[in-house]
C-alpha cells in the first residue's frame, strides 16, 4: 500500500517539476506550444495519480478489487469539477498519515490543474486585455499596425524604439493570436476601413499625452488609401498637425503605396501638414542601396582624383540592369540622380555620365512612370536645342542609357553585355552589374553564370555583382555565407532588413537629416519671429506644404553625402567608429583656396555661414562639389519630369506657377546660374546678392560636418 502511494507521490512530484521547468526555461513559442498541448489533453496526467488512490482507499474500505476499480475511475472523474470525495476513502486517510498527505496533495494539484486549464483557454485574451490596456494607458509611444499579413508580423518582429508597445488591427484569427503572445503585442479586431477612426478614438482617447504612429499596410491600396482618409480625417478633426514637430505627444500615419499610385497618397501628406507619410518600399530599398554602394563605393585613386573629387578622365563608368521591374527602375532612378560625376578634360571640368545598360525580356521602355518623368527631358532636348536662345544654357542629360529588349536566354544576350562593359577607345571600365529579373532562385543561378563569364572577359576585377535576394532566411543563412563571398557578388533588397523595420519605415536617416536643415535654416533666416517654437511650427508646415518633389530634392541632397565625401577620400561612419581628426582634416582640404566666411552666429551649435556678395573662388575642390551638387540637383529634377523654364516664365511666373507645369527656374548649367541671378535682380530691382541661389550647392557640403555628428555620425579617412 505505502509502495503504491510512494510511486503516486513521486509521479506528482515529476509532474510539477516537469510543468515548472517548461515554463521557466521554454521562451514564449516554446511555453505557447505547452499551454496548447496542455488545455489538449496533458491536463488529465494528474488524474492518473488520483484513480489509483481512491482505489487504495476504497479497497482498504472493503470494496473488491474490480469494484474499488470502477468507483476510484468514476469519483476521479468527479473531481474535475473539484468534487472532493472524503467519505469513500477517510478510513485509510486516518489510519495513514503518508497517505493522508498524499492525498491532500493530489486534491490541492488537482485544484491548481483546474485553474491552469481555465488559463490556457483565456489565457491569451487575457493576456491579450493587459497588453492592449497597458498599450492604451501606460505608454506614451504606442505603433498601430494595420493589417494582418507577413509584411506586417516582419514589421512587428523588428526592433522597436524603448518604452514602446505595439497594437496590430487585423482580423483576428487563431494563427494572429499565437503570433501576438509569442511576439509580445496586443491585437484588436478590426475588418472594415470605415470605422477606423472611431476605433483610433475609442483606444486612445486623447492623443496629447502620447504619440501614436500608425502602419498602414493591408496589401491592397485601396483599402490602405479608405484607412488613411479615415486617419487624417481624425487628425484635422482632432486638430493634431499642431503637435507635428512634437515628439512627445499627436498622431503619426506611415502609408505603403505603389509607385504607380503615389500621388493619391502625396495628397493626405500635403493635407496633414506631414503627419500623413508616404511610404514606397521600392523608394526604400533604392535609397538604401545607393547609400551602401554610391559608385564610389569600390573605386580607388585609380579612378578618382581625391584633391579635385573628379573621375579619372580614362575611366569608363557603367551600369548594367539585368531586369528592369519596379526595384530595378527605382535603383536607376536613384542612382541618376545620385550618381553625378565630373571630370577633368583638357584643363576644363566637364561632366562625366554614367552608361546604363539596361536589359529585359520586356519593351521595358514603354513605361508610364519613366515617360511621365524621366524620358520627358531627353524627349524635348533637340528642340530646347533648336530654341536655346529662349534658355538659360541647357544642362547635358544626366546619363547615358541604352535599352535592349533581350532576354537572358537570348543567343546576343551575353555578347551584347560583354561589348558594354568591356574596354573601349583605351578607356579602363569600371562597372556595377545590378540582377533583378526573377525569383530568388533565378537571380542566384544567373549571379553564378555571369560571374564566370566576367572571369572568361577578364573583367571580374573591374565588376562589381548585385543581386536581389528578398528573402531573409534564404540570404543570411545560405547565399551569404555559402555563395556570395566565394563568387564575389553581393545581395540586396532583403526586405526583411530593409524595408519591414521600424527604423527604415519610421526614422529615414536622410529624410531626418533633410527636415533637420531645413528647420535650421528657417531658424537662422528668421528675423520677425523669436519664440523658437512658433517658427519651427511654421517652418515644418512650410516643408510639409511642399510638392513632394520638393522635399525629396532636399533628401537626396543628404543622401548624396556620402559619395561627395568619398570622392575627397573621406567615408561616413558610425558615431563612436569615427576617427576624431577627420573632420578637421575634411575642412582643411576642403576649404583650401576658399575659405568658408563666418558670420559669428550659431543656430543649433551650426555657425552660420555669411556668403555675402556671393563670390566664389574658381577652380577649388569646394568649387567642384559645388558644381557636382547642382549637376546631381538638376538630374534630381529631370528624373522627376521637370524641364528648364523659358527665359520668360522665369521672368514672369513665380515659383509655385512653374512647380505646377513641372518647369523649374533652375535647371540650367552652374555659370547659367549666374546668368540667373542677373535676370531676376534686373526683373525685380533686387541685389545679384540677393538673387543668387548659388549658395546653395555649397551649403551642404559647407555644414556636413555639423550636420553628421548632429544626426549621430563620423566621419574617417579612407584608404584605397
Amino acid at each position: 500500500m505505502n509502495i503504491v502511494t510512494g510511486i503516486c507521490l513521486a509521479y506528482m512530484i515529476c509532474l510539477i517539476a516537469v510543468f515548472v521547468i517548461r515554463i521557466c526555461a521554454l521562451d514564449r513559442a516554446g511555453r505557447l506550444k505547452f499551454l496548447k498541448s496542455f488545455k489538449k489533453g496533458k491536463f488529465a496526467l494528474i488524474y492518473f495519480a488520483a484513480v489509483p488512490l481512491y482505489w487504495l482507499g476504497v479497497v482498504y474500505e472493503g470494496a473488491s478489487v474490480g469494484g474499488g476499480l470502477l468507483t476510484a475511475i468514476k469519483t476521479s472523474i468527479e473531481l474535475v469539477v473539484l468534487k472532493y470525495n472524503y467519505e469513500i476513502v477517510a478510513a485509510l486517510m486516518n489510519d495513514s498519515m503518508f497517505y493522508r498527505v498524499t492525498l491532500d496533495i493530489c486534491f490541492a494539484l488537482v485544484a491548481i490543474n483546474a485553474v491552469a486549464f481555465v488559463l490556457s483557454i483565456l489565457g491569451q485574451r487575457l493576456y491579450n486585455a493587459c497588453k492592449t490596456f497597458k498599450a492604451r494607458v501606460n505608454k506614451r509611444k504606442v505603433f498601430v499596425l494595420i493589417g494582418d499579413n507577413e509584411a506586417n508580423r516582419c514589421i512587428a518582429k523588428s526592433p522597436k524604439p524603448e518604452d514602446s508597445r505595439i497594437i496590430m488591427l487585423a482580423e483576428t484569427s487563431e494563427s494572429l493570436r499565437d503570433f501576438a503572445f509569442v511576439n509580445g503585442l496586443a491585437i484588436v479586431n478590426f475588418a472594415a476601413g470605415k470605422g477606423l477612426k472611431d476605433k483610433l478614438r475609442k483606444l486612445f482617447r486623447r492623443f496629447d499625452d502620447k504619440v501614436v504612429d500608425v502602419i498602414v499596410n493591408t496589401g491592397d491600396d485601396a483599402f490602405n488609401l479608405i484607412c488613411v482618409e479615415q486617419i487624417s480625417g481624425l487628425i484635422l478633426e482632432a486638430d493634431l498637425d499642431k503637435y507635428v514637430i512634437d515628439e512627445r505627444r499627436g498622431i503619426n500615419c506611415y502609408v505603403f503605396g505603389d509607385t504607380q499610385n503615389e500621388s493619391a497618397f502625396v495628397h493626405f501628406v500635403k493635407k496633414t501638414s506631414g503627419c500623413v507619410h508616404y511610404v514606397n518600399k521600392y523608394k526604400i530599398i533604392a535609397s538604401d542601396f545607393a547609400g551602401r554602394y554610391p559608385l564610389t563605393q569600390f573605386m580607388t585613386s585609380r579612378h578618382i582624383d581625391y584633391n579635385s573629387a573628379t573621375i579619372r578622365d580614362d575611366v569608363d563608368l557603367n551600369v548594367a540592369l539585368i531586369g528592369f521591374g519596379d526595384t530595378n527602375e527605382q535603383i536607376f532612378l536613384t542612382s541618376v540622380a545620385n550618381n553625378q560625376f565630373l571630370t577633368v578634360r583638357g584643363g576644363e571640368t566637364v561632366d562625366k555620365p554614367v552608361n546604363y545598360w539596361i536589359y529585359d525580356k520586356r519593351d521595358s521602355k514603354s513605361d508610364k512612370k519613366l515617360n511621365h518623368g524621366y524620358f520627358r527631358y531627353s524627349e524635348a532636348y533637340e528642340g530646347l536645342l533648336a530654341k536655346k536662345e529662349d534658355y538659360l544654357p541647357l544642362p547635358n542629360k544626366p546619363a547615358n542609357e541604352k535599352f535592349f529588349e533581350l532576354d537572358i536566354n537570348s543567343a546576343g544576350f551575353y555578347g551584347s553585355l560583354q561589348e558594354n562593359l568591356c574596354a573601349k577607345d583605351g578607356k579602363i571600365p569600371f562597372n556595377y552589374i545590378i540582377i533583378g529579373y526573377g525569383s530568388d532562385m533565378e537571380n542566384i543561378d544567373f549571379a553564378e553564370k555571369i560571374h564566370e563569364k566576367l572571369i572568361d572577359w577578364g573583367i571580374a576585377d573591374r565588376t562589381k555583382v548585385f543581386v536581389k535576394v528578398r528573402d531573409d532566411l534564404l540570404s543570411s543563412t545560405v547565399i551569404d555565407k555559402e555563395y556570395a563571398p566565394f563568387d564575389d557578388y553581393i545581395t540586396f533588397s532583403n526586405e526583411a532588413q530593409t524595408v519591414y523595420r521600424f527604423d527604415k519605415i519610421i526614422e529615414d536617416k536622410a529624410e531626418a537629416m533633410a527636415r533637420d536643415r531645413h528647420l535650421c535654416y528657417e531658424l537662422a533666416a528668421n528675423t520677425e519671429d523669436k519664440e523658437e517654437g512658433a517658427i519651427l511650427k511654421k517652418a515644418n508646415k512650410k516643408w510639409y506644404s511642399w510638392q513632394q518633389v520638393q522635399r525629396e530634392a532636399n533628401i537626396f541632397a543628404c543622401l548624396s553625402i556620402r559619395l561627395k565625401l568619398q570622392l575627397m577620400g573621406f567615408d561616413v561612419t558610425g558615431k563612436y567608429d569615427g576617427d576624431s581628426v577627420a573632420f578637421e582634416q575634411y575642412m582643411r582640404k576642403y576649404t583650401e583656396g576658399d575659405a568658408i566666411k563666418y558670420s559669428g552666429e550659431t543656430v543649433r551649435d551650426k555657425k552660420i555661414v555669411d556668403y555675402g556678395d556671393c563670390e566664389f573662388a574658381r577652380g577649388t575642390l569646394r568649387n567642384n562639389l559645388a558644381i557636382q551638387e547642382h549637376q546631381r540637383w538638376n538630374a534630381y529634377q529631370i528624373c522627376c519630369g521637370y524641364i528648364p523654364a523659358t527665359l520668360e516664365e522665369i521672368k514672369n511666373l513665380d515659383k509655385e506657377s512653374l512647380i505646377r507645369l513641372r518647369k523649374h527656374r533652375n535647371i540650367t548649367t552652374f555659370d547659367g546660374l549666374t546668368e540667373y541671378k542677373r535676370i531676376i535682380a534686373q526683373a525685380t530691382g533686387i541685389k545679384e546678392a540677393e538673387a543668387d541661389v548659388i549658395k546653395f550647392d555649397y551649403q551642404l557640403m559647407d555644414d556636413v560636418c555639423w550636420l553628421l555628428e548632429r544626426s549621430g555620425y563620423g566621419m574617417i579617412k579612407r584608404e584605397d
